[in-house]
């Protein structure tokens, strides 16, 4: 068929994409709505693990310079360490100000 035959049936470019913009139907706009709610909770698990992995290490951290500030403190003389059970004079020398730094 030539351009002149499917122009005497209405096939017109012009009725085409008329005929074709019509825009989204409620079915596909909800596909993906779905399809970016399953992404968005697959990204939160993932966040949320590595979250709670760098919280660990920074507790990690946080512990072992706790050690080496009462590894220094041990060297510098000082022979024991005081545990209190919740005193408002938590030590009589200033350990954390020193070594804590």
């Amino acid at each position: 068929m030539k351009n002149a035959d499917f122009r005497q049936k209405g096939f017109t470019r012009q009725n085409f994409l008329k005929k074709n913009l019509g825009g989204f139907t409620l079915i596909e706009l909800l596909v993906v709505v779905a399809i970016i709610g399953i992404l968005s909770s697959v990204s939160m698990v993932s966040l949320n693990n590595a979250r709670a992995k760098a919280n660990a290490a920074k507790a990690t951290a946080e512990i072992s310079q706790v050690m080496v500030a009462i590894e220094m403190a041990s060297s510098d003389g000082c022979t024991a360490l005081t545990i209190t059970t919740g005193s408002p004079v938590a030590c009589t020398t200033p350990v954390t100000t020193q070594y804590m730094q």
